[in-house]
């Protein structure tokens, strides 16, 4: 397998199992060819941090298996917050509540960073 480092973008809520945790992230990093690629990464992460997931703006480092012909990482999985790099700050982050009757005390959202 390859790692490579991505930053953070975006929270999507988990479903099933996950219903209240972290179900996958929005990354952003430089594909093959330079470009700026975004792909979701929904696997490796522990229990905990799907509780407490890396926030928007974090760069973290992925493993993946080549790429797809669209040119996106094949196979993304979460490895960890990469911690030379950090945080990236950015310049605003938006907060977009769902579903909070449900969750009831446990509220979580989406989260979206422009950078």
């Amino acid at each position: 397998h390859l790692d490579a480092e991505a930053t953070v973008i975006k929270h999507y809520p988990g479903k099933g199992k996950y219903t209240g945790l972290l179900g996958a992230m929005l990354v952003e990093t430089l594909g093959q060819m330079g470009e700026e690629i975004k792909f979701r990464i929904g696997t490796g992460f522990s229990d905990q941090e799907r509780k407490n997931p890396p926030i928007v703006g974090t760069v973290i480092t992925y493993k993946y298996f080549g790429y797809t012909q669209s040119g996106l990482p094949k196979f993304p999985s979460y490895l960890r917050i990469r911690g030379d790099w950090a945080y990236r700050f950015c310049r605003q982050i938006y907060f977009y509540p769902y579903d909070i009757a449900v969750h009831e005390s446990k509220f979580f959202g989406l989260y979206e960073a422009v950078c």
